[in-house]
């Protein structure tokens, strides 16, 4: 006789935890934004794993729903719109160029956060490297033009 018993593979939510708690205490708020960020992280997870499989609608979606709230952190960390927007491009190509691995990914909001941030820190380090170039550059055009 097999046990008709479901194994259940995800883990479960801990929003009815939550309901209780917050039905007795809190404003009903937070219980609105946790259920859409559960609903996003998995709507998210979805549309990865449809990008993962060559859907380029999904990756349009992805794009313009993280690209607005995307620009405004890097642009927060970079100071420059043009670089900002830039930022953006690449973190969307490498996106979609490594687009196979996607479906591996848990959390596709963190993880474009996270490369964004990686992203907007490369680009600070690259830029205070090339000022540090061109200082070294006028210091010794200086020194050469001081020697007889």
């Amino acid at each position: 006789m097999k046990s008709r018993i479901k194994i259940q593979t995800e883990p479960l939510p801990i929003l009815p935890f939550f309901f209780i708690f917050l039905k007795n205490s809190v404003n009903y708020n937070w219980l609105n934004y946790l259920l859409l960020l559960t609903a996003s992280l998995h709507n998210d997870k979805d549309l990865f794993a449809k990008i993962s499989l060559d859907d380029e609608s999904a990756f349009r979606e992805v794009f313009y729903a993280y690209s607005k709230t995307l620009f405004p952190f890097i642009l927060s960390l970079v100071k420059s719109e043009a670089a900002a927007k830039e930022i953006i491009q690449d973190i969307f190509l490498k996106l979609w160029l490594n687009r196979k691995s996607l479906n591996l990914i848990n959390n596709p909001g963190g993880w474009l956060h996270t490369i964004a941030a990686n992203s907007a820190y490369t680009y600070l380090r690259n830029e205070a490297r090339y000022h540090q170039r061109q200082e070294r550059a006028v210091s010794i055009h200086h020194e050469n033009d001081q020697d007889p």
